[in-house]
């Protein structure tokens, strides 16, 4: 009876610290950055944006190069640049692929930028925080 008592003793309290230690990394995990709700906050005055890309097929260099194009042309928008943005998809009956491509027409004016920061949210989408120079 006492070895009974003994084992249901020991589960219980590796079950007890178990949960506590789930708790402690909830607790732990980080903070959404304060540029991902204000792209102006710490830009010192550069015209800044932000792009997101979901989860890519080719990777996460594929998602982080697809966020980057992204926040490059909403500083193009920004700026009094014609974007023209082309999507082509092609599919079949067991598969599908698409391209996109981007045309940028600036006067004159060469937009030079900067990846400040990237953050992965919880869904596994990818931001990065990007400043023109």
């Amino acid at each position: 009876m006492n070895k009974l008592f003994l084992i249901v003793f020991i589960l219980f309290v590796g079950c007890s610290t178990s949960n506590k230690n789930v708790n402690t990394k909830v607790e732990n995990k980080s903070k959404i950055p304060e540029w991902l709700n204000d792209p102006q906050n710490g830009s010192n005055g550069k015209i800044a944006a932000i792009g997101c890309a979901g989860r890519h097929f080719k990777g996460i260099h594929a998602q982080k190069k697809l966020a980057v194009q992204r926040a490059i042309d909403e500083i193009a928008m920004q700026t009094n640049t014609k974007v023209s943005k082309i999507t082509l998809r092609k599919r079949t009956d067991n598969s599908s692929s698409s391209s996109s491509a981007s045309l940028q027409e600036v006067n004159a004016q060469n937009i030079s930028t900067k990846v400040m920061q990237y953050y992965t949210k919880a869904d596994g989408d990818i931001c990065v925080w990007v400043l023109k120079n």
